[in-house]
């Protein structure tokens, strides 16, 4: 029986799903401190217990959510009209720049 997180991976469609997979592989090895739980329907991350992202899909590209509080700014960073939210996003048929998302992870994990 699969755990929420990998039934909600596996209901993706494949474009999607292989997105979702290399971003939650990276972030689980990027650092011990980083946790993943399945919460609001979604695949959600925490940094020493406190949120740090949640990975979602919209329209042709899946996306980080990072939780801002502490003035998270990187120009690969989105607000899109959200205030607490900033997102990074992982375009379908394109390269995730793995610099920028090492960059952003750095920087949140302070």
């Amino acid at each position: 029986m699969l755990n929420p997180c990998d039934e909600k991976i596996k209901q993706q469609p494949p474009e999607y799903a292989e997105i979702m997979l290399f971003l939650r592989r990276h972030l689980l090895s990027y650092n011990r401190n980083i946790l993943e739980f399945f919460k609001f329907f979604t695949l959600f991350y925490e940094y020493k217990g406190r949120p740090l992202c949640y990975i979602h899909y919209k329209d042709d590209y899946v996306y980080l959510g990072f939780y801002c509080r502490n003035g998270l700014k990187h120009p690969k960073l989105h607000a899109e009209g959200r205030k607490v939210v900033k997102v990074f996003k992982c375009f379908v048929n394109k390269d995730v720049d793995i610099r920028s998302l090492n960059a952003i992870l750095k920087m949140a994990c302070k």
